[in-house]
């Protein structure tokens, strides 16, 4: 915490972007509580949560909260973002079903006037299959 803090770098599992504080934190850390799944990892987070609030006012966030119960729970802290994507995976195939079944398909989002390429200027596709070794 010091190292990011001298260094003036954003310490990962704290802060958010559009709230003071992020409401889910603390309802992971009470759920992780109530089922056992609250130990030295998640004290961990929550010891920083506290002395950042009073340094800096900063909280908690939800990648903070996943860190510290999945290594309490045995799993590598880097499955968060993973872990975190699965709560939202059904609500993205409802809203694909909602889209395939009411909306019109091609629908036009954007003009195609407005949509440019901003890579390379010149791309060799022979050597790029050459590079890769995949055929044609």
């Amino acid at each position: 915490m010091e190292h990011y803090l001298k260094e003036g770098k954003k310490i990962p599992g704290f802060g958010h972007r559009f709230h003071h504080e992020d409401p889910r934190p603390a309802k992971l850390i009470k759920t992780a509580k109530k089922y056992g799944c609250f130990g030295i990892h998640s004290e961990l987070v929550v010891s920083i949560e506290n002395l950042l609030q009073e340094m800096k006012g900063i909280n908690m966030n939800i990648d903070g909260a996943n860190a510290g119960i999945l290594s309490d729970m045995g799993f590598d802290w880097r499955l968060g973002t993973g872990v975190f994507m699965m709560g939202r995976v059904p609500a993205l195939v409802a809203h694909i079903y909602e889209e395939k079944s009411i909306e019109s398909p091609f629908r036009k989002f954007v003009e195609v006037e407005d949509i440019y390429y901003d890579g390379l200027d010149c791309r060799n596709i022979a050597n790029d299959r050459k590079e890769l070794n995949t055929p044609k």
